[in-house]
């Protein structure tokens, strides 16, 4: 499995900033995916004992990540395993004491570095947070984060990026925090998993 090193920003002007990925590299690709993360009930850290359902089109995949943050970036080692019927999968980890927590949605442009295609960089925006920049390189060691981490570093310059603008949280930490004390409901008579999941009306 290979190791996924990745740093984020926010993206406060996402126009200028698409500008300037256009400028070193090429691509474009939009993409849209749908996660739902899920923990035991009334686990009080479920975002460290979590896995996911991930939805991208007609394909979906169950998913769960050995994390670690170094130099405000992460360093994730993923399993993931592709399941034909998400929502049943869903029902089966509701029976046997799992519940979801939180909800993502992300859409996605996405870009190959021209000079180094290893580096790829997303533009996202990211429902009820706002929009980022990704900047992701693949490896097989974990050895090996410190002279992908110097690259990603170097796009980041490249594109004009500060630290200021740098998130080293997951985004599911940030959303929780947003959506704190509001909880999903969930419609078993749903006949797909994004619609059986939804927030409660603002008060």
């Amino acid at each position: 499995m290979p190791i996924e090193i990745e740093r984020k920003a926010w993206a406060r002007d996402p126009e200028k900033l698409e500008q300037e990925v256009r400028r070193i590299a090429r691509g474009g690709k939009s993409g849209r995916k749908a996660d739902f993360y899920y923990a035991p009930a009334g686990d009080r850290d479920p975002i460290r004992n979590c896995f996911r359902i991930r939805l991208a089109g007609d394909k979906a995949w169950v998913t769960f990540k050995d994390k670690k943050i170094l130099r405000r970036s992460e360093i994730n080692r993923e399993t993931e395993i592709p399941i034909r019927n998400p929502f049943l999968w869903a029902r089966l980890f509701e029976s046997v004491g799992f519940r979801m927590f939180i909800r993502k949605e992300k859409h996605s442009r996405i870009y190959r570095h021209r000079q180094d295609p290893e580096i790829t960089i997303e533009l996202n925006r990211v429902s009820d947070l706002g929009n980022f920049i990704e900047v992701e390189i693949l490896r097989r060691e974990k050895r090996e984060a410190p002279e992908a981490l110097r690259k990603i570093g170097k796009v980041f310059r490249e594109l004009g990026i500060g630290s200021r603008e740098v998130e080293p949280r997951l985004y599911i930490e940030i959303l929780r925090k947003r959506l704190r004390g509001k909880k999903y409901r969930f419609n078993p008579r749903a006949r797909d998993l994004e619609r059986a999941y939804s927030l409660p009306a603002p008060d």
